[in-house]
């Protein structure tokens, strides 16, 4: 199983593969492109980051069961 995670929303865009249960790849947006970059600009999302880590993966985007992000998460305690 692959799952891709995309995350920065309050800092530099990144992104993470984990395949079956491990983590395998995890890069920012910012050491790619050079500047700092909340979720690659705009409207975007970290597109250098998230082809760095499908390629350190050796994954492709229709490899992956699940996307997520911490837009997603919700928190233990709220009920």
């Amino acid at each position: 199983m692959i799952i891709l995670g995309i995350g920065g929303i309050l800092g530099d865009a990144a992104s993470a593969v984990l395949k079956d249960g491990e983590l395998v790849a995890a890069v920012e947006e910012s050491k790619l492109v050079r500047r700092r970059t909340p979720w690659g600009g705009p409207g975007g999302l970290p597109e250098h980051s998230i082809a760095t880590c499908l390629e350190l993966a050796g994954a492709r985007p229709e490899d992956c069961l699940l996307y997520t992000s911490g837009l997603l998460r919700q928190r233990h305690d709220q009920g």
